[in-house]
């Protein structure tokens, strides 16, 4: 499993608001889950955390997607940064990797 985190996130509100777009039929649920291109495969979920909970410097809030590294018929890291920069483009903030690094 690997992950991505969108930081530097103000308020919980805020971070629920750019998931809710991102995932207006999933509304219902507190994590978000990315389907493989072809629907038939949940390769990613992302939810709303506070850097203690993850151990992340960043906040006060934060987005983490992890994801599954099984599948090697498209490119799972740029599908789930693509969705993290949709949600960035909404609400702001950083997105960095899960070694900190800034992309």
């Amino acid at each position: 499993m690997r992950s991505y985190f969108l930081q530097r996130l103000a308020t919980r509100e805020l971070a629920e608001h750019g998931l809710a777009i991102a995932f207006p039929d999933q509304a219902d649920y507190e994590t978000k889950v990315v389907f493989s291109p072809d629907g038939e495969n949940p390769i990613a979920w992302l939810c709303v955390a506070e850097p203690d909970d993850l151990g992340q410097q960043e906040g006060p809030y934060l987005i983490a997607a992890d994801y599954s590294g099984r599948f090697w018929d498209f490119d799972v890291e740029q599908l789930v940064v693509e969705v993290l920069r949709h949600v960035q483009g909404q609400i702001g903030g950083v997105i960095r990797d899960d070694d900190g690094n800034e992309l």
